[in-house]
């Protein structure tokens, strides 16, 4: 979910460092997972864990996109 509107947005550059022991460069959605953290969309669970392999709930999705559009 956040990949998708990572990309909806334009792919935009985030300079966040990796505060996830479970996201690292090798994968996909690491700048997509940075940037929707910087722009507080999702904060992931805490204790440096963000679960990208978790599936994303309805409700956490329409939260998600309330976020990124309601600038």
């Amino acid at each position: 979910a956040v990949t998708f509107l990572y990309r909806m947005m334009g792919s935009p550059e985030t300079t966040m460092d990796n505060p996830f022991t479970d996201v690292t460069e090798n994968n996909y959605f690491y700048n997509a997972v940075l940037w929707a953290v910087s722009e507080e969309i999702t904060l992931g669970y805490g204790d440096g864990v963000f679960a990208p392999q978790d599936n994303c709930l309805r409700c956490q999705i329409v939260t998600f996109l309330y976020r990124c559009l309601a600038d």
